[in-house]
């Protein structure tokens, strides 16, 4: 089952990006100023892409968005990687404030032990792994 969900999961993650992509560049995120979303359970493996499409969207058609659609993203959205996603990696294109952690094992984002994630977090600040451990998420739940 494990096996299956990971083959599968390509085509989920194509899925969330293209509804970010969607949220942003028609509106939804801008006309909701309050809205916050996260994408749980599907990694952080499309933020990349994302920004280069919407890098590209926005280069060609700057008029058609109220702001640029990167800072967007950041501004609405946090992201719960996968524990094997490499986060030097995502912090080049999200701030330490836009990740959580997630412990839902046995989901794919989860650990068995929630305190194996410490040694996954090596490359992050002591402060940037409290931020990712409790903080972020702590703060959009009692915002």
């Amino acid at each position: 089952m494990i096996v299956t969900g990971e083959v599968l999961g390509s085509h989920v993650e194509r899925t969330i990006e293209d509804t970010m992509a969607v949220m942003i560049t028609h509106g939804v995120v801008e006309g909701h100023p309050k809205l916050k979303a996260v994408v749980l359970e599907l990694g952080s493996g499309r933020v990349p892409n994302l920004f280069r499409r919407l890098e590209i969207a926005y280069g060609k058609a700057p008029q058609n968005f109220g702001r640029e659609p990167i800072q967007s993203f950041i501004d609405r959205v946090h992201v719960m990687p996968f524990y094997e996603d490499d986060l030097t990696k995502n912090l080049r294109h999200l701030p330490v404030e836009n990740l959580i952690f997630g412990s839902d094992w046995p989901h794919p984002e989860g650990y068995a032990g929630p305190g194996d994630a410490i040694a996954d977090l090596g490359a992050l600040t002591p402060h940037q792994q409290r931020l990712v451990l409790r903080e972020n998420l702590r703060s959009l739940v009692f915002a």
